[in-house]
């Protein structure tokens, strides 16, 4: 943690946190980039609200499934149509695909 975002530093200094704080630092609060003092706050919330603990269980299934999901190759043809309708909607010139 470098530093509190402008963000953080607003919910920090409230009285009390609601649902919409939750939401607006939850990315920092799973990627473990909050102050301990804050991430205890946001704990705290959590544990005793059970809108945000729906909200953590859900996000957390969602960030599961999402890591499970593979890259699959776009066919050429594919491509291929694609760049042709940005050359003609947007009256550029990008080449064709060959890979």
């Amino acid at each position: 943690m470098k530093g509190f975002t402008d963000t953080q530093l607003r919910i920090l200094e409230k009285f009390k946190l609601s649902c919409r704080d939750i939401r607006k630092i939850f990315d920092d609060y799973v990627d473990d980039e909050l102050a301990p003092t804050l991430r205890g706050r946001l704990d705290t919330h959590i544990n005793q609200c059970p809108r945000c603990q729906e909200f953590k269980a859900t996000y957390t299934l969602t960030m599961d499934l999402a890591a499970e999901l593979h890259e699959q190759p776009v066919p050429l043809e594919v491509k291929n149509r694609l760049r042709l309708a940005l050359n003609q909607r947007l009256g550029i010139s990008l080449p064709m695909a060959t890979e």
